[in-house]
């Protein structure tokens, strides 16, 4: 099927007013989409796409670091935040920031996360803001 668009030429640029004008059409069915086109994904779906990779990124990190930091009788950082907000209460911030070092083999190993934990949450009901050092990130050090 042939979806012709429309465009006016005008002859006199100096004078638009005064002008000849042409219609020019064209045809643009090669450019439309396929009839077999994927649906355009929802804001579900983009969620749930979202939370998956997510869990790839960081739960993988937060289960290898929770063993090591368990046997030395330490919690990690989100645990430590988790005992004291109520629960569901934490808003994590900047949980995808990265660094950007380049320099001592740095640029190998990028996780997710800098090593503070940073967040929102309530205590009793009152909001409160809080954060806690992630030792289990380059060992507790502080990126930008």
């Amino acid at each position: 099927m042939v979806q012709p668009t429309s465009l006016w030429e005008c002859h006199d640029q100096r004078h638009p007013t005064r002008a000849r004008l042409t219609l020019v059409t064209a045809d643009t069915s090669s450019l439309a989409a396929p009839d077999a086109a994927a649906p355009a994904p929802t804001t579900a779906s983009k969620i749930t796409d979202h939370r998956r990779k997510y869990q790839e990124a960081v739960g993988d990190r937060d289960a290898a670091a929770a063993a090591k930091q368990h046997p030395r009788g330490k919690l990690t950082a989100r645990e430590r935040i988790a005992a004291v907000l109520d629960p569901g209460s934490f808003v994590e911030l900047d949980k995808y920031v990265r660094h950007r070092s380049h320099g001592f083999g740095m640029e190998n190993s990028r996780p997710f996360g800098d090593s503070v934990v940073t967040g929102a949450g309530t205590i009793h009901g009152r909001q409160v803001v809080v954060y806690s050092q992630d030792f289990t990130t380059f060992g507790g050090s502080l990126g930008e």
